[in-house]
Formats: C-alpha cells, sequence, structure tokens
C-alpha cells in the first residue's frame, strides 16, 4: 500500500496505517541508521513492538532482532 504525507505527518500516518491493518510483521525501509532508530524510537513510544536492524548494530543484535 502506497500513501502519500507530508514530512511534519509522515510518522503519524505510519502509525495510523500499522493500526488500521492486522497484526503482521512488517518490514519498513528508511534512507539512513539515524531515522531507523527515530522511526524504531517512535513505534515503540506509541505503544508497537519493534526491533530494527542497521549496519551499526552488533551481528549478535541483528540476529537477536530476526
Amino acid at each position: 500500500k502506497i500513501i502519500w504525507a507530508d514530512q511534519p505527518k509522515k510518522m503519524r500516518a505510519l502509525y495510523d496505517l500499522l493500526i488500521s491493518m492486522p497484526p503482521v510483521r512488517t518490514l519498513i525501509f528508511v534512507n539512513s541508521k539515524e531515522q531507523v532508530d527515530f522511526v524504531d524510537d517512535y513505534l515503540f513510544n506509541s505503544g508497537m513492538p519493534t526491533t530494527s536492524i542497521h549496519g551499526g548494530r552488533t551481528q549478535r543484535e541483528r540476529e537477536d532482532a530476526m
């Protein structure tokens, strides 16, 4: 599903999209490690179970996330 949201509203639009779906595992791709951590923090603080993977994590952390 593709949606368009202005930059200031993207996180809320992502949350609304995820909450409207049945509970499933979902991959979200972003452009940088910083964005990975930002999206992960936002969704976690919104009450969603999350984990993230990027090159700044140890191999063990990446395996645990999988």
